[in-house]
Parts: structure tokens; C-alpha cells; sequence
């Protein structure tokens, strides 16, 4: 937990922490990752419809975060493809890219700090 004590569900750990950035569907990937340049890594949560995200930082300017995630959706021809993960996992934000669904970059809705 490194001193980190949130709720167990997504629905409440979204509520706690001070709100950054909220972003609306119209919001476009450039503004995100302007916001995000800001966040602390390992002390903000990133949070979307259903799930959240504990943001970790960037490296070589990719943004990361550590989720549990069960799948993600991939674009292969014509098909949108689930690609099953489960499990706790270290992903960049364009996870999803290209699918139907959309990357996480792109469903992001919220920026928390929790520290």
C-alpha cells in the first residue's frame, strides 16, 4: 500500500483526493497529456467510466499506469477483438488504441491527487 489507503471499489476510490482535471468527451488526447505532465506519479489516481488507474509517470514521454484490468479491446481488419490480460498490470495510455472502445488515454475523465 506505500502508505496509500483508498476504498476498495472504483465507484469510491474515484471520490477521494483532491480533483485536478476533469475532462468531458470532447476533450482531445493533447489537453490529457498536457494535464498529465502535471500529476505527481504513485499519488494520483486516473479515473474513467468503471474503472481508475494508479498513474505512475512517463518514460521517453508515454504516459503509464498500473491497473487491474481484465481485457482490452483490439482492432484487427474488421473485428474488434477482446485481448484478455486479467490481471494487475503496468500498461501505457494508449492501451485500446484504435478499438471501438477507444484507448485509456482517450476514455480518461478524471485526474485525483491522494497525496
Amino acid at each position: 500500500s506505500v502508505g496509500i489507503m483508498l476504498p476498495r471499489d472504483s465507484k469510491n476510490q474515484i471520490q477521494t483526493g483532491q480533483l485536478l482535471k476533469e475532462f468531458t468527451d470532447k476533450d482531445r488526447p493533447a489537453a490529457k497529456l498536457e494535464a498529465l505532465a502535471e500529476a505527481e506519479g504513485a499519488s494520483t489516481l486516473l479515473g474513467m467510466k468503471g474503472h481508475i488507474m494508479l498513474y505512475l509517470g512517463t518514460a521517453d514521454d508515454v504516459p503509464y499506469a498500473i491497473h487491474a484490468v481484465w481485457a482490452y479491446r483490439q482492432k484487427i481488419g474488421d473485428k474488434d477483438l477482446p485481448r484478455v490480460i486479467n490481471r494487475v498490470a503496468v500498461s501505457d495510455l494508449s492501451l485500446g488504441e484504435g478499438s471501438t472502445k477507444g484507448s485509456l488515454l482517450k476514455r480518461l475523465n478524471k485526474i485525483i491527487a491522494i497525496k
